[in-house]
C-alpha cells in the first residue's frame, strides 16, 4: 500500500475515535438511565452526562396586590403665635389646638364678690366688659397690639364673671362654700332656678336630670366639680350664642338658656367649642 493511504488513515482516525468514545458514553448513560425510577424525567445532556431528576416546586403562594396608601400630606408646622384668643371676628387671629389640658383652678376665694353673678342670674342682661374694651372692640384694623389688649382684657372680664358666679352659687341655699360646685349643688341649683312654683317631684326629677347631663359636659377636667375656669368657658359660649354670634361682653337670659340648651343636647362639636374656650382662655402661650 503506498504511503498515501495510511496518510489518509490517520488524517480519518480522530474523528472515528470521537465517534466511538461519544456513541460508548451515550450506551452507558442509557443504560443508567433505564434504571432510575424517574426516567422519564432524565435529561440526555450531548455527552451523556447524566442529571439527577428534579423535584416538583411546589406552587408559590400568591401574594395579594397591597393596597396603594396614598401620600399622607405633611401638615406644616404652626408657627409659633404669642397669643391664641377665642375672639372669631379677629383679624390675623387664628384659633388655637384643642389641647387636653385642664387643669384645677383652685377654689374661689370666700372675699369673692357675688354681685356680677348674682345680676347675671335676676337681670335680663348682663355686660361685663368696660367701656374702653368696648371702645376698642369697635375701632377698625387694629393693630397687632390693640389686637392682644382687646383679647386679652376679654379673658380677663369673663374670668371675673365666672368667679363671681361660681362663688354665687357655691354661696347660695344649694352650695356649701367650699369655692367649687359639686355636681348635686349643681343639680340643686339648676332646678330651683327653672322649676315653677306648682311643678311636681317628677318635673323637679326630670330638670336634675337635664343639669347631670349638663354638668358632665361642663367638667372638662373630670374631676367631679366645676370650677371658675370652666364656668369661664361655658360664659364665654354663652356670650357668643347671641343672635350676632359674636363675643361681644353682653350675656341676656336668652343667652344663657339657649347655651344651656345647646350643652344639654351635648355632641362633639359643642365639647370641642367648650374644651376651644378653655384653651384660648387660660392656655394661651405667652
Amino acid at each position: 500500500m503506498s504511503s498515501g493511504y495510511w496518510q489518509g488513515v490517520l488524517n480519518r482516525l480522530p474523528n472515528f475515535l470521537l465517534q466511538t468514545s461519544a456513541m460508548c458514553f451515550t450506551a452507558d448513560a442509557l443504560t443508567r438511565s433505564c434504571r432510575h425510577p424517574h426516567f422519564m424525567y432524565s435529561i440526555f445532556p450531548p455527552m451523556g452526562t447524566y442529571m439527577p431528576y428534579r423535584s416538583f416546586m411546589p406552587y408559590q403562594t400568591y401574594m395579594p396586590y397591597q393596597q396603594y396608601t396614598p401620600y399622607q400630606t405633611y401638615t406644616p408646622y404652626q408657627q409659633y403665635s404669642p397669643y391664641m384668643s377665642p375672639y372669631p371676628t379677629a383679624p390675623g387671629m387664628s384659633p388655637s389646638p384643642i389641647l387636653q389640658t385642664f387643669t384645677d383652678a383652685g377654689k374661689v376665694e370666700d372675699s369673692q364678690s357675688t354681685n356680677l353673678g348674682e345680676h347675671l342670674v335676676t337681670a335680663p342682661e348682663t355686660e361685663f366688659v368696660s367701656e374702653q374694651w368696648k371702645e376698642l372692640d369697635q375701632k377698625k384694623n387694629l393693630t397687632p397690639t390693640e389686637n392682644i389688649k382687646l383679647h386679652s382684657k376679654y379673658n380677663d372680664f369673663i374670668g371675673n364673671l365666672a368667679k363671681s358666679f361660681t362663688s354665687f352659687i357655691d354661696k347660695s341655699n344649694a352650695g356649701d362654700k367650699d369655692g367649687y360646685i359639686s355636681k348635686e349643688e349643681f343639680k340643686t341649683y339648676y332646678a330651683s332656678q327653672l322649676a315653677k312654683q306648682n311643678s311636681t317631684q317628677e318635673e323637679i326629677d326630670k330638670l336634675k336630670a337635664e343639669a347631670d347631663k349638663i354638668f358632665t359636659s361642663l367638667d372638662l377636667s373630670k374631676e367631679g366639680k366645676l370650677d371658675w375656669k370652666e364656668l369661664s368657658s361655658f360664659l364665654a359660649l354663652a356670650d357668643a350664642s347671641g343672635t350676632n354670634g359674636k363675643y361681644d361682653g353682653t350675656i341676656k337670659n336668652e343667652d344663657m338658656l339657649k347655651a344651656l340648651k345647646t350643652v344639654k343636647d351635648g355632641g362633639i362639636t359643642t365639647q370641642n367649642k367648650l374644651k376651644e374656650n378653655y384653651n384660648n382662655i387660660f392656655n394661651r402661650l405667652s
